[in-house]
């Protein structure tokens, strides 16, 4: 056998041992990437996924721990309790408004305030203990008149409480479910027995609010306070 052909065989055979250990060895370094990103996107998964949706009772915080949160589903009650500042009052008074409940809601006053307690009918309510925040929606029944001389009469009924987008809908005249006002404030709550209490809520009348509910109310200031007392089934 020719010594020099053999040795550019070995030489060939060598050279092709060498590329297929790299290509090995490359392959596995692909595969163990992969695996972590893919461990990782588990764990990220894991860590969105943590807070449950509006009808989940538990949610996470960051350490994965689980943290109750107080869950009530098919609400059939108490109410829901607005107290319209003491400056709308004032506006009310001097410009001769006349203010009225439609049943079953009741109107209260009290040191200028003016206070609409509107039972609830049914929805949904949770509260997360880790971001302190809520979400459902509060039906009603009930609402509100408000009428001046040489204007036209304001109706709000259907009146419903969506924790969950901010806002307060209702039926405003002929316009149905119409966001009415914006929520503000970080609600909070605590128990009374058998019901859940929610407060700590304010109203702004909303930006998309009709030029009827602008005469009646006053845009760019906080409105009244929300006060929500619940009776799960």
């Amino acid at each position: 056998m020719d010594r020099a052909w053999l040795h550019a065989h070995r030489a060939a055979t060598f050279s092709l041992g060498i590329l297929l250990t790299l290509v090995a060895s490359s392959c596995s370094s692909a595969s163990t990437v992969s695996t972590s990103a893919s461990s990782t996107a588990g764990a990220a998964s894991t860590s969105a996924g943590g807070k449950t949706g509006s009808t989940g009772t538990t949610t996470k915080n960051g350490k994965g721990s689980q943290i109750p949160s107080l869950a009530q589903s098919r609400l059939n009650g108490v109410d829901a309790q607005i107290s319209f500042s003491t400056i709308l009052g004032s506006m009310w008074t001097s410009q001769k408004i006349k203010v009225s409940a439609i049943p079953p809601a009741s109107l209260g006053s009290s040191n200028g305030e003016r206070t609409l307690s509107l039972p609830i009918t049914g929805g949904d309510f949770q509260y997360y203990k880790s971001t302190s925040s809520t979400t459902g929606s509060i039906n009603t029944s009930g609402g509100i008149t408000l009428s001046e001389t040489g204007k036209p009469t304001l109706t709000i009924t259907k009146i419903s409480i969506n924790l969950s987008r901010h806002e307060i809908t209702a039926t405003a005249n002929d316009l149905q479910n119409t966001p009415i006002f914006i929520i503000n404030g970080a609600p909070a709550i605590s128990s009374q027995g058998a019901h859940t209490v929610v407060y700590g809520i304010t109203l702004q009348l909303s930006t998309s609010a009709t030029a009827l509910l602008q005469d009646y109310f006053i845009p760019d200031r906080s409105l009244a306070a929300v006060t929500i007392t619940t009776s799960g089934s």
